[in-house]
């Protein structure tokens, strides 16, 4: 279900706004950054996206691409780096699909806590990236 504030429009109402707020941010901020999070945790986050439509997280891409060239694009989630293989391949496969429709992906911000339980040896840190680098 998507947040209250956009319970009361229509699907392609709610496409609309999203974009719209990309193209917002993108085009008030543009030079001003070097890279935007266009998505954070789309896997866990997802109830937008299901509604409209995947195109809609490509079209985030585009718009920002359009509106500031020079910003490189992100996508960027969360557990990437300790061992969870159904993460990083939904995050594999979107990024993949994202990319497959257009959307200009240039790079991966993984967020972490570091921290017990969680507690990522090194080695098993650079396995998890090396499974992450099959991304172009």
């Amino acid at each position: 279900m998507p947040p209250d504030w956009l319970k009361d429009q229509s699907v392609e109402g709610i496409y609309e706004s999203v974009i719209s707020h990309v193209d917002n941010y993108t085009t008030e901020f543009k030079g001003k950054v070097v890279h935007w999070d266009v998505l954070n945790e789309a896997i866990s986050n997802d109830e937008i996206w299901k509604l409209c439509g995947i195109q809609l997280l490509a079209d985030c891409y585009i718009k920002a691409k359009v509106n500031d060239p020079d910003v490189l694009l992100m996508y960027n989630d969360y557990n990437l780096l300790i061992n969870n293989p159904l993460k990083q391949s939904q995050v594999i496969d979107l990024i993949v699909e994202l990319q497959g429709r257009d959307a200009p992906i240039e790079g991966l911000g993984m967020q972490s806590h570091l921290g017990t339980p969680l507690l990522v040896t090194p080695k098993n840190a650079l396995k998890n990236l090396n499974e992450m680098s099959v991304l172009s």
